[in-house]
């Protein structure tokens, strides 16, 4: 069975990758263990590239029979994050390759003795955690308490094209969206369990970007 280690952004992001990934995975030949990245304490958000890059360094170096990826939203990820064409005009999708490789690349530089560039797999998400819940609006409103809700998180998904286009504005990031049709939305409570409930293979379907990265860690139990 093959090993990954999964940088994570939060404690929502934590609770989904102990739960439906590693689930869905283990059929694969592969499990995934999530580590919170940074200090103790950290709440997701604004997540610091220096912080990353330590924490994926430090689990290359410890175990070298692990792999490791990552899993951050883009929707205010840190200014400090490397970009290889930082003076171009990107959308989110070209903005998560540009940042996934050039995040591999400084890696690569960093520790190549260790192969990061068979071991590490950088993956952040467009726009955050929550475009993930749209792939199934009515699970995602039935878990808020609120399938009234369901017509409107549709629309919302229908508008976008698909849930990882829904943008990362301040007031139209995915989590705003829900937030301003239920405020009483808990992103680690009722996020995960909207994840849980509707599945791995649901959000695959719906969410390309994502279903790159899984279909690459799923890959790895081949190996």
């Amino acid at each position: 069975m093959a090993r990954v280690r999964v940088i994570v952004e939060g404690q929502t992001e934590e609770r989904f990758v102990s739960g439906p990934l590693q689930a869905s995975l283990a059929v694969h030949g592969v499990f995934v263990t999530p580590t919170l990245v940074g200090v103790p304490g950290h709440r997701g958000g604004n997540v610091k590239y220096q912080r990353v890059k330590r924490d994926v360094v430090t689990a290359l170096k410890q175990d070298q029979g692990v792999y490791c990826t990552t899993l951050f939203d883009l929707y205010r990820i840190g200014e400090d994050f490397p970009s290889l064409v930082p003076d171009r005009k990107l959308s989110g999708t070209e903005r998560v390759v540009d940042l996934e490789a050039a995040i591999a690349q400084d890696i690569v530089r960093e520790i190549p003795e260790f192969r990061p560039d068979v071991r590490f797999i950088p993956y952040v998400q467009v726009y955050e955690f929550e475009a993930l819940l749209f792939s199934q609006p009515a699970v995602l409103a039935e878990a808020m308490l609120r399938a009234d809700l369901t017509d409107a998180l549709h629309k919302i998904r229908v508008d976008a094209g698909t849930p990882e286009d829904i943008n990362d504005g301040p007031e139209t990031a995915p989590s705003k969206r829900i937030l301003q049709l239920e405020p009483r939305y808990e992103k680690v409570i009722t996020g995960a369990l909207a994840a849980e409930r509707m599945g791995i293979h649901t959000i695959c379907q719906e969410c390309p970007r994502f279903r790159g990265w899984f279909e690459r860690l799923a890959a790895l139990g081949q190996s």
